[in-house]
Protein backbone atom coordinates (compact mmCIF):
# COMPACT_ATOMS: atom_id res chain seq x y z
CA UNK A 1 0.00 0.00 0.00
CA UNK A 2 2.86 2.66 1.01
CA UNK A 3 4.53 1.47 -2.47
CA UNK A 4 1.37 2.18 -4.52
CA UNK A 5 1.01 5.50 -2.66
CA UNK A 6 4.59 6.78 -3.12
CA UNK A 7 3.98 5.47 -6.84
CA UNK A 8 1.02 7.87 -7.70
CA UNK A 9 3.07 11.16 -6.09
CA UNK A 10 6.00 10.68 -8.28
CA UNK A 11 3.39 10.40 -11.12
CA UNK A 12 1.70 13.38 -9.99
CA UNK A 13 4.88 15.55 -9.86
CA UNK A 14 5.74 14.23 -12.82
CA UNK A 15 2.90 15.23 -14.66
CA UNK A 16 2.97 19.12 -12.87
CA UNK A 17 6.92 19.21 -13.97
CA UNK A 18 5.54 18.38 -17.66
CA UNK A 19 3.34 20.91 -17.26
CA UNK A 20 5.27 24.03 -16.06
CA UNK A 21 7.67 23.57 -18.72
CA UNK A 22 4.71 23.48 -21.05
CA UNK A 23 3.90 26.93 -19.49
CA UNK A 24 7.01 28.51 -19.25
CA UNK A 25 7.40 32.34 -20.32
CA UNK A 26 10.07 33.53 -22.68
CA UNK A 27 9.66 30.71 -25.50
CA UNK A 28 8.69 31.47 -28.98
CA UNK A 29 5.81 28.66 -29.46
CA UNK A 30 4.66 30.57 -32.88
CA UNK A 31 1.33 32.55 -33.07
CA UNK A 32 -1.15 32.96 -30.01
CA UNK A 33 -4.81 31.59 -30.41
CA UNK A 34 -5.50 35.44 -31.68
CA UNK A 35 -3.11 35.22 -34.59
CA UNK A 36 -0.22 37.69 -32.86
CA UNK A 37 3.11 35.64 -32.93
CA UNK A 38 4.46 35.07 -29.48
CA UNK A 39 7.86 37.05 -28.11
CA UNK A 40 11.16 35.09 -28.12
CA UNK A 41 13.14 37.83 -26.03
CA UNK A 42 14.92 35.31 -24.19
CA UNK A 43 14.19 32.27 -26.72
CA UNK A 44 17.30 29.60 -26.36
CA UNK A 45 15.48 27.65 -28.90
CA UNK A 46 18.21 26.78 -31.78
CA UNK A 47 17.74 24.43 -34.47
CA UNK A 48 20.45 21.53 -34.05
CA UNK A 49 21.31 21.47 -38.16
CA UNK A 50 24.69 22.85 -38.57
CA UNK A 51 25.05 23.69 -42.45
CA UNK A 52 26.82 26.68 -43.10
CA UNK A 53 24.83 29.55 -44.16
CA UNK A 54 25.84 32.22 -47.37
CA UNK A 55 28.72 34.29 -46.64
CA UNK A 56 29.67 37.71 -47.83
CA UNK A 57 31.00 37.00 -51.58
CA UNK A 58 29.43 33.96 -51.77
CA UNK A 59 26.68 33.64 -54.80
CA UNK A 60 22.60 33.53 -53.88
CA UNK A 61 21.06 30.75 -54.68
CA UNK A 62 17.33 31.93 -57.32
CA UNK A 63 14.28 31.50 -54.77
CA UNK A 64 10.21 31.27 -55.36
CA UNK A 65 8.38 31.85 -52.95
CA UNK A 66 4.42 32.99 -52.57
CA UNK A 67 3.60 36.58 -51.22
CA UNK A 68 1.22 37.59 -48.64
CA UNK A 69 -1.36 38.67 -51.67
CA UNK A 70 -0.68 35.36 -53.62
CA UNK A 71 1.81 36.51 -56.12
CA UNK A 72 4.50 34.46 -56.94
CA UNK A 73 8.09 36.32 -56.36
CA UNK A 74 11.24 34.90 -57.76
CA UNK A 75 14.29 36.31 -56.25
CA UNK A 76 16.27 36.34 -60.05
CA UNK A 77 13.51 38.98 -60.50
CA UNK A 78 15.48 41.81 -58.70
CA UNK A 79 19.37 41.01 -60.39
CA UNK A 80 19.53 44.71 -61.64
CA UNK A 81 18.35 46.01 -58.23
CA UNK A 82 20.35 45.21 -54.86
CA UNK A 83 18.04 43.48 -52.42
CA UNK A 84 17.29 43.53 -48.87
CA UNK A 85 15.97 40.01 -47.76
CA UNK A 86 14.72 39.81 -44.66
CA UNK A 87 14.11 36.46 -42.81
CA UNK A 88 11.78 37.18 -40.10
CA UNK A 89 9.58 34.98 -37.47
CA UNK A 90 7.81 38.08 -36.08
CA UNK A 91 8.92 37.96 -32.51
CA UNK A 92 8.27 40.70 -30.46
CA UNK A 93 11.66 41.56 -31.25
CA UNK A 94 11.35 41.39 -34.86
CA UNK A 95 8.52 43.74 -34.56
CA UNK A 96 10.19 46.42 -32.63
CA UNK A 97 12.23 46.32 -35.71
CA UNK A 98 9.52 46.78 -38.30
CA UNK A 99 9.59 50.69 -38.19
CA UNK A 100 13.32 50.79 -38.70
CA UNK A 101 12.98 48.64 -41.72
CA UNK A 102 9.93 50.76 -43.31
CA UNK A 103 11.98 53.76 -42.83
CA UNK A 104 14.68 52.72 -44.89
CA UNK A 105 12.46 51.26 -47.37
CA UNK A 106 11.10 54.91 -47.48
CA UNK A 107 14.75 56.45 -47.91
CA UNK A 108 16.10 53.90 -50.58
CA UNK A 109 13.58 52.39 -52.42
CA UNK A 110 13.85 54.71 -55.09
CA UNK A 111 17.47 54.21 -55.28
CA UNK A 112 17.37 50.75 -57.09
CA UNK A 113 16.81 49.15 -53.62
CA UNK A 114 14.26 46.32 -53.01
CA UNK A 115 12.85 44.93 -49.38
CA UNK A 116 11.73 41.47 -49.30
CA UNK A 117 10.86 40.12 -45.67
CA UNK A 118 10.18 36.53 -45.33
CA UNK A 119 7.89 34.93 -43.22
CA UNK A 120 9.39 31.92 -41.02
CA UNK A 121 5.84 30.96 -39.65
CA UNK A 122 5.30 28.51 -42.56
CA UNK A 123 2.12 28.69 -43.93
CA UNK A 124 0.15 30.67 -40.69
CA UNK A 125 -0.53 33.80 -42.78
CA UNK A 126 -2.89 35.13 -40.64
CA UNK A 127 -0.12 36.11 -38.56
CA UNK A 128 1.62 38.14 -40.91
CA UNK A 129 -1.08 39.99 -41.79
CA UNK A 130 -1.59 41.22 -38.33
CA UNK A 131 1.48 42.18 -37.78
CA UNK A 132 1.92 43.81 -41.23
CA UNK A 133 -1.85 45.85 -40.51
CA UNK A 134 -0.55 46.74 -37.11
CA UNK A 135 2.96 48.37 -38.39
CA UNK A 136 1.68 49.59 -41.33
CA UNK A 137 4.63 47.48 -43.59
CA UNK A 138 4.22 48.38 -47.05
CA UNK A 139 7.08 46.30 -48.16
CA UNK A 140 6.21 42.60 -49.53
CA UNK A 141 6.24 39.62 -47.04
CA UNK A 142 6.57 36.41 -48.63
CA UNK A 143 5.85 33.01 -47.14
CA UNK A 144 8.67 30.05 -46.32
CA UNK A 145 6.33 27.62 -45.54
CA UNK A 146 8.99 24.96 -45.31
CA UNK A 147 11.74 26.38 -44.15
CA UNK A 148 13.46 25.79 -47.09
CA UNK A 149 14.24 29.44 -48.41
CA UNK A 150 15.65 29.71 -45.11
CA UNK A 151 17.89 26.51 -44.66
CA UNK A 152 19.81 27.84 -48.13
CA UNK A 153 20.58 31.45 -47.07
CA UNK A 154 20.56 30.84 -43.16
CA UNK A 155 22.10 27.46 -43.13
CA UNK A 156 19.59 25.27 -40.71
CA UNK A 157 15.66 25.07 -41.39
CA UNK A 158 14.15 26.99 -38.61
CA UNK A 159 10.88 25.43 -37.17
CA UNK A 160 7.36 27.41 -37.22
CA UNK A 161 7.81 30.43 -34.22
CA UNK A 162 11.08 29.36 -33.43
CA UNK A 163 13.76 32.58 -33.21
CA UNK A 164 17.10 31.88 -35.86
CA UNK A 165 20.05 32.86 -34.05
CA UNK A 166 22.23 32.59 -37.23
CA UNK A 167 22.90 35.31 -39.63
CA UNK A 168 19.04 36.42 -41.17
CA UNK A 169 19.35 39.69 -42.40
CA UNK A 170 21.21 39.82 -46.00
CA UNK A 171 21.74 42.69 -48.91
CA UNK A 172 22.33 40.82 -52.19
CA UNK A 173 24.23 42.58 -54.80
CA UNK A 174 25.16 41.52 -58.14
CA UNK A 175 24.41 37.51 -57.36
CA UNK A 176 26.63 37.46 -54.75
CA UNK A 177 26.06 38.12 -51.13
CA UNK A 178 27.20 41.51 -50.06
CA UNK A 179 26.34 41.66 -46.39
CA UNK A 180 25.00 39.28 -43.94
CA UNK A 181 24.21 39.48 -40.24
CA UNK A 182 21.51 38.91 -37.66
CA UNK A 183 18.59 41.75 -37.48
CA UNK A 184 17.53 43.12 -35.16
CA UNK A 185 20.45 42.28 -33.04
CA UNK A 186 22.59 44.87 -35.81
CA UNK A 187 22.15 48.64 -35.41
CA UNK A 188 20.33 49.56 -38.29
CA UNK A 189 22.20 52.58 -38.97
CA UNK A 190 25.01 49.94 -39.47
CA UNK A 191 22.92 48.17 -42.37
CA UNK A 192 22.31 51.84 -44.08
CA UNK A 193 25.59 52.19 -43.72
CA UNK A 194 26.55 49.16 -45.74
CA UNK A 195 23.59 50.65 -48.36
CA UNK A 196 25.32 53.78 -48.69
CA UNK A 197 28.65 51.82 -49.63
CA UNK A 198 26.48 49.78 -52.41
CA UNK A 199 24.81 52.44 -53.95
CA UNK A 200 27.73 54.67 -54.07
CA UNK A 201 29.54 51.98 -56.03
CA UNK A 202 26.69 51.02 -58.73
CA UNK A 203 25.81 55.04 -59.14
CA UNK A 204 27.43 55.97 -62.59
CA UNK A 205 30.74 57.97 -63.22
CA UNK A 206 30.26 61.30 -64.65
CA UNK A 207 32.07 61.41 -67.78
CA UNK A 208 35.86 62.73 -66.93
CA UNK A 209 36.74 66.23 -68.44
CA UNK A 210 39.73 67.37 -70.33
CA UNK A 211 42.88 67.31 -68.16
CA UNK A 212 43.59 70.90 -66.40
CA UNK A 213 46.70 72.56 -67.91
CA UNK A 214 46.83 71.52 -71.61
CA UNK A 215 43.86 73.54 -73.27
CA UNK A 216 45.53 75.14 -76.47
Amino acid sequence: METAKILGLIALTTVALVHQSDSAPGLSRGPDSAGAPHGAERSAVVSTETERGLEVGDEFPDILLPSLDGKEVKLSAYKDRIVVLWFTNLCYGCQGALPAVEKALQDYGGKDVTFLAVSLLGGDTNAVRTVVRKYGASFPFLIDTTGDAYRLFGGAKVPPGVCPLSPQFFILNEGTVAYATHFPGTPDSDIRKRLDELIKVDEPKAPEGPSPGRHR
